[in-house]
């Protein structure tokens, strides 16, 4: 722990606190994206890629993508 760390607290907990709104909208969309198919899946990422293709901006995906990615990861490696 650095000296300013004592009086000003670690300098990724802002960091941290502005990811914890993203987390939960992941978390939130988990049992949506577990109920889909396979192809479903694909589906839902192609319409992704779409979309941020038309507007250049990822961060309004961001949660589903998250929560796409988690889901094929899980079936992918059985966890």
């Amino acid at each position: 722990m650095s000296f300013l760390d004592r009086f000003f607290g670690p300098s990724y907990e802002k960091e941290l606190s502005a990811l914890k709104p993203i987390v939960a909208a992941i978390n939130a969309k988990e049992a949506e994206i577990e109920a889909l198919s396979p192809e479903a899946l694909v589906l839902r990422t192609r319409a992704l890629q779409a979309t941020v293709q038309s507007t250049g901006s990822f961060d309004a995906v961001l949660p589903e993508a998250f929560a796409l990615v988690r889901e094929s990861s899980k079936r992918t490696l059985g966890l």
